[in-house]
């Protein structure tokens, strides 16, 4: 892609992604149950096509509107890529839902040049066949890229003999001391950057990658200033939504996502914390055909804003990115070990002050930030 066309696409993505955090329930990894503060899912798939319409209509920042606190000038964020166009319909064998999320957390300072950065994938396929029934394992465990490492299998077929993970963290690091401005910049043939810095390690495509750091940038939250912090990339995820077709009603294959990144000191203290979802839904009919938009990108929570339809039935009247934002607001600066160890009723927090900005189950994100303590 050339550089003017990448970043004619990166206004547009910065209007889109702007207009819904501003115009404004988590899960458990292992529930989809978030409690009385769920937006109705049947509102969900309305409010991506709604949020696309109200890009345009406001384009001050976050930043402008919500000044950082006081020793907040490093800012943290999470860029998710989704996409199920490799999805497929089912025939003499099954079908295939593919929900396939590139992420991408990343560690700002205060001149905005990228401290840390961490990418990763979510690759979760869910069979289904031509009756309509789900044959995947709904309880299986889905891994990401990195965590497979070298499970994963790209290092045999790899013509520089590295595997996803290594590249991945090679561009990453390749990232790392620029702006976002110029990792936008990045010349690419066929999606593929050539730079003789950097070809010896990578040969993948990265044009998603480069999208990921994008909006990550444009969903950045407030972190404190910390040299010495390591940046850690937690996700989970959760399929038991998926359901089988029949002839009243088509069936889904659902890959339900959590993402958490955190950046934490030698110390155990998070420095900088944000957290973002994504519901990565194809729809299939009682024979297997696949009726959902797989040309359509799949947008975070945090992307689609008041549009996800939470305040309303919020008992704070707070939207979903809103309340992911309080907790995150609220993780940082205290250790690992005292936000795993915080008192909970029923998945939810018991804390007023962590109350008054999220009344959605938190056990999720806990579980997921007491895994960066090492």
């Amino acid at each position: 892609m050339k550089t003017a066309a990448k970043k004619a696409v990166g206004v547009l993505l910065s209007a889109l992604v702007l207009a819904g955090m501003l115009n404004g329930c988590t899960k458990s990894p292992a529930s989809n149950n978030e409690g009385s503060d769920e937006a109705n899912p049947s509102t969900q798939a309305a409010a991506q096509e709604t949020s696309s319409q109200s890009a345009a209509q406001d384009q001050t920042s976050v930043q402008e509107t919500e000044p950082a606190q006081a020793g907040m000038d490093w800012k943290i964020g999470i860029g998710i890529v989704t996409s199920t166009s490799g999805s497929k319909d089912a025939g003499e064998g099954d079908g295939s839902a593919q929900c396939y999320s590139i992420m991408a957390a990343v560690l700002f300072d205060e001149t905005g040049v990228i401290r840390n950065c961490v990418i990763d994938a979510a690759q979760t396929t869910l069979g289904f066949s031509s009756e309509g029934k789900v044959t995947a394992d709904l309880g299986a465990v889905y891994p990401t890229k990195n965590q497979l490492g070298d499970e994963y299998g790209m290092h045999n077929a790899s013509s520089i003999g590295k595997e996803w993970n290594e590249q991945a963290a090679a561009f990453a690091q390749y990232c790392t001391g620029k702006t976002v401005e110029q990792v936008i910049g990045l010349e690419l043939t066929e999606n593929k950057i050539m730079d003789a810095d950097i070809i010896s390690s990578v040969t993948i495509k990265v044009n998603d990658f480069i999208r990921a750091i994008e909006k990550a940038s444009v969903l950045a939250l407030p972190a404190q200033a910390s040299e010495n912090a390591v940046l850690k990339l937690e996700t989970a995820t959760d399929v038991s939504a998926s359901k089988d077709a029949s002839n009243e009603s088509e069936g889904q294959c659902q890959a339900y996502n959590t993402y958490i990144a955190a950046a934490v000191n030698p110390d155990g203290v998070i420095t900088g914390c944000c957290i973002d979802s994504t519901q990565a839904t194809v729809t299939f009919d009682a024979s297997g055909i696949i009726t959902s938009d797989l040309t359509a990108e799949v947008l975070t929570k945090n992307e689609l804003g008041d549009t996800y339809g939470m305040k309303k039935a919020s008992s704070i009247g707070k939207e979903w990115w809103e309340q992911a934002a309080g907790f995150a607001a609220w993780c940082t600066g205290k250790t690992v070990a005292e936000v795993a160890g915080m008192e909970m009723a029923d998945g939810k927090a018991t804390d007023a002050d962590v109350l008054a900005s999220a009344t959605v189950h938190i056990n999720g994100w806990v579980e997921m930030l007491s895994r960066m303590a090492n």
